[in-house]
């Protein structure tokens, strides 16, 4: 049976800084990065931006079970605190926060 796992991220929309009308979604999760896991990817839309936020996750929770290391719960999506000092390319124009789930 497969183990639903779950963790708050934010999703960050900025211009690119290069090309006009063109964006990119930047997404991190709070929590991972707290406990210094590298927990931040990015796409060119939102639907390639949650894929590769999936696929980071599950990377993260793979290294976590090599090093002993328990992830923490995620962080209700009320209760998580923007980074609007984070450092992008150019200033979002759209933050989500969500969450994203992965199976394994």
């Amino acid at each position: 049976m497969l183990q639903e796992i779950k963790h708050t991220a934010v999703f960050y929309y900025e211009h690119h800084y290069e090309k006009k009308g063109v964006y990119q979604v930047v997404v991190r999760f709070p929590d991972l990065l707290e406990i210094g896991y590298p927990g931040f990817t990015s796409g060119d839309t939102l639907e390639e931006a949650i894929e590769n936020a999936r696929d980071v996750l599950a990377v993260l929770v793979e290294f976590a079970e090599e090093d002993g290391i328990a992830l923490p719960d995620p962080t209700p999506i009320e209760k998580i605190q923007i980074d609007r000092n984070f450092n992008l390319e150019a200033k979002p124009f759209r933050i989500i926060v969500d969450q994203v789930t992965i199976y394994l």
